[in-house]
């Protein structure tokens, strides 16, 4: 799913550092796509990766990237 707009995004097909939504026209590849990203964490991600991705929004060349498959939820107290 896409954490710009929420478009479904298919899983089937690969997705590379260039490959855009084809909706919104946002980068797939990139921290914010990813299940792996959790802010607050160390760089902000649930991986231990050595060095930090400065920008979340733009495509990255991380291997651990795995395409998150829910938007994400803020819940409000």
């Amino acid at each position: 799913m896409c954490w710009k707009c929420g478009k479904q995004i298919d899983l089937s097909v690969k997705i590379y550092r260039s490959t855009v939504c084809p909706t919104c026209g946002q980068d797939l590849h990139s921290c914010k796509n990813c299940k792996f990203y959790v802010p607050g964490a160390h760089y902000d991600c649930h991986e231990t990766i050595e060095e930090a991705v400065t920008d979340k929004e733009h495509g990255n060349f991380c291997d651990f990237f795995s395409p998150m498959r829910y938007k994400w939820i803020v819940w409000k107290a």
